[in-house]
């Protein structure tokens, strides 16, 4: 029997990354070629429209890259005080834009949202909310299935 002490790697040395670890696993859970469209969205910043099903719901809209949805959402939330606090317009803004910046730890992982221009929800019953559309953002692992075209409102 020998003194030398075993060392036990480290948990980041045995799996890697926390970032890539749960994008490894979370991916198994997921449609790939939703995760490879979404990227190709984000690296082609081109826009196509889309209907996926969550949950018994259609959700149908245009597919837009990860950057225009953060810089629609800045300046959707931001705008309503320019008139009253431009300087806290100005600083809230400058916070959400910051967050559609790519991390460069997981810039290389797959996509774990797709984003949404002209959303809208489709629930049964010819409900459709919002009947004007919206910004959505949803997790690839909670979408069931999809295809590409986006439903007309009738």
């Amino acid at each position: 029997m020998s003194d030398e002490t075993v060392k036990n790697p480290s948990h980041e040395e045995y799996f890697g990354s926390a970032p890539t670890v749960k994008s490894e696993w979370d991916g198994r859970q997921v449609d790939w070629l939703l995760q490879w469209l979404s990227g190709f969205i984000n690296d082609t910043n081109i826009r196509i429209g889309v209907t996926l099903t969550v949950g018994g719901n259609m959700v149908t809209g245009t597919l837009i890259p990860h950057e225009a949805y953060f810089e629609r959402l800045a300046t959707d939330i931001s705008t309503p005080f320019a008139d009253t606090d431009p300087e806290g317009q100005e600083a809230l803004y400058k916070r959400i834009i910051g967050f559609g910046k790519a991390d460069p730890e997981v810039e290389n992982l797959p996509n774990q949202y797709v984003h949404l221009d002209n959303a809208r929800v489709h629930t049964g019953g010819n409900q459709i909310l919002p009947s004007q559309g919206t910004l959505w953002r949803g997790k690839v692992s909670a979408i069931d299935g999809f295809i590409l075209g986006e439903l007309n409102n009738v």
